[in-house]
């Protein structure tokens, strides 16, 4: 079983706003699932409540990508069901969780908006975030303020920075249709390709 001594670096999302069960489902789905399993390296955590869920892609178990598989996935660990998650309450940090399952972040962090339109410059920097194993927080704008914006909700955002970072490490820009180096990237909002369905196509593609 993969451990995280394994990981030189993981990759870390965590949602700051208070989620419902099938939002908190949703968004370690993003986190940590490929269309052919489970995605390495990768944390997601999630706040319930009083309680910090966080779920580390080398020991969770028996989470299924359904909605109805991933809220009773949710209620059994907060039951405490013994299913490679751990929880933590809401006063420790989010540095002493991850510590406790032997992972060290990066001090700097990455604060995503979620609520205007997205653009170029904020994925990338999402994306290279990712890679260098800082947190992700992924909150509202007035949690972000001066910070960048992704333009999708925190359920579904971590499946689109995920796939931007494979882009991304893989040479690629890290949105399909916009070259690298090609113009700046500050305020490029993200046009779709011709034929995409929305800026829920990335995620489609990557799930």
């Amino acid at each position: 079983m993969e451990s995280s001594s394994n990981c030189a670096t993981a990759r870390i999302h965590v949602a700051k706003r208070l989620l419902s069960i099938e939002e908190a489902g949703l968004f370690i789905a993003s986190s940590i699932l490929l269309s052919h399993g489970i995605r390495p390296c990768t944390i997601a955590v999630v706040r319930l409540h009083r309680t910090w869920i966080i779920a580390p892609s080398w020991s969770i178990r028996q989470f299924r990508p359904d909605e109805d598989s991933r809220t009773g996935w949710i209620k059994a660990v907060l039951r405490g069901k013994k299913l490679g998650a751990m929880l933590t309450p809401i006063e420790a940090t989010i540095e002493e969780a991850l510590n406790s399952i032997g992972v060290r972040p990066q001090r700097e962090q990455l604060c995503i908006a979620e609520e205007k339109p997205p653009t170029l410059r904020a994925l990338e920097a999402a994306a290279k975030a990712a890679l260098e194993g800082k947190q992700i927080i992924y909150a509202t704008k007035r949690e972000c303020s001066k910070a960048p914006t992704l333009g999708a909700p925190a359920p579904i955002a971590p499946a689109i920075v995920n796939i931007a970072a494979d882009r991304l490490q893989a040479g690629l820009s890290p949105a399909p249709g916009f070259p690298r180096g090609k113009a700046p990237l500050q305020g490029r909002r993200l046009v779709p390709r011709e034929g995409d369905e929305e800026k829920g196509s990335l995620l489609k593609r990557g799930m």
